[in-house]
């Protein structure tokens, strides 16, 4: 899974391995760039599986098209499988936002294609300007 949101606690309770870094959060300065270099790490095969977590609405959002397209994704590549309201945190959440749990649509075979395509379009040492 690709957690693009603001909480990482529920790629815990689906048991599930985070591609990047365990949490990819967003909201400072540079934030969506270093999670598109940290999934820049990661296998082709395995970005083409993965289910993606977001939060468009939470204050510390990634741009979750920039992240997806880094590794050759689009939102018409995923479906909405669950939704989950994050609960209100006194001095970190003062409002409750939605996560969604986005399933891919396309077939991995497919996907790793784009996914090599978008790695051999990127010039050799070139940050992506994702802010």
């Amino acid at each position: 899974m690709i957690d693009l949101s603001d909480s990482p606690t529920l790629m815990y309770v689906l048991e599930t391995r985070a591609l990047g870094q365990p949490w990819l959060i967003g909201g400072y300065p540079g934030s969506s760039a270093v999670a598109v270099e940290t999934l820049g790490l990661e296998n082709c095969a395995d970005l083409a599986k993965a289910w993606i977590l977001i939060a468009p609405e939470s204050p510390r959002h990634l741009d979750q098209a920039s992240v997806m397209a880094s590794f050759g994704g689009g939102q018409a590549d995923y479906v909405v499988a669950a939704t989950f309201e994050t609960p209100i945190i006194d001095g970190y959440f003062p409002n409750a936002h939605r996560q969604f749990l986005l399933k891919p649509v396309r077939s991995a075979e497919l996907a790793g294609q784009s996914c090599h395509e978008a790695r051999r379009q990127r010039p050799a040492g070139q940050k992506w300007s994702t802010e």
